[in-house]
């Protein structure tokens, strides 16, 4: 941000595509964009097969409306995190953990996730998705690795700090590389590379996640029974 703005400028902004910005991220990290939309494609495939091969139920429909979020949340928070956003991109990680976890818990139908949220679907608590699951029944029946869903749960609980002005956040918003400037809109700094390259690995791995959590709720819908997984994501 220069020290003058003017009205131009922030209109500039807010009709920007921010495809200069983009086109700098596949500079530096063409491979891993490639690596992630390739992942994703790969979980959007297996997504769409689970339909054919579950009940048509209220639970399936309600485990599938939380699986697409956590899909569309990993997807949607690539997008802004390449476009420059980056404390609007770590917020929607915390939308996709949380809904990983309630698609695993609606999934079983020897949890009663399903019936407290069908019952009333405004009064259920799904900020509190990650420690239901890891709670010990739960944790069995899914077939849960309690040290890797904790790394899991430590990871997405990292992104609080995107979901409130804290210092993190507002630190976020300046341009390293320039000094002195803060950021508007969606900008590429080069002095955050090694963050931006955490921050894409993270995703990535989330995308491989992803796919193995389609498996394990495929798994719960036809019958129920636990399988062993982590749903750790590497970090």
């Amino acid at each position: 941000m220069s020290e003058q703005l003017t009205s131009e400028e922030i209109r500039a902004t807010i009709l920007s595509t921010n495809e200069d910005v983009r086109k700098q991220f596949l500079q530096y990290f063409g491979s891993e964009v490639d690596n992630f939309v390739s992942n994703l494609a790969h979980v959007y495939d297996r997504m769409r097969g689970l339909a054919a091969r579950v009940s048509h139920d209220r639970r399936s429909a309600w485990a599938d409306e939380f699986l697409f979020t956590a899909f569309n949340s990993l997807l949607t928070s690539f997008h802004l995190l390449i476009s420059g956003f980056n404390v609007a991109s770590g917020n929607l990680m915390r939308h996709h953990g949380e809904a990983v976890a309630m698609a695993l818990l609606l999934s079983h139908r020897q949890i009663d996730t399903f019936a407290s949220i069908d019952k009333d679907p405004q009064k259920f608590s799904v900020h509190k998705a990650l420690d239901l699951a890891r709670k010990k029944r739960n944790a069995r029946l899914l077939g849960i690795d309690g040290l890797g869903w904790r790394k899991f749960q430590e990871l997405i609980s990292f992104y609080d700090q995107y979901s409130h002005p804290s210092v993190f956040a507002v630190s976020s918003g300046h341009n390293f590389s320039l000094s002195g400037y803060r950021q508007i809109g969606g900008e590429f700094d080069t002095a955050k590379l090694d963050a931006y390259r955490k921050e894409i690995g993270l995703r990535i791995s989330a995308g491989q996640r992803l796919y193995e959590t389609v498996e394990v709720i495929e798994n719960h819908l036809v019958n129920s029974k636990p399988a062993n997984h982590s749903l750790q994501t590497d970090r």
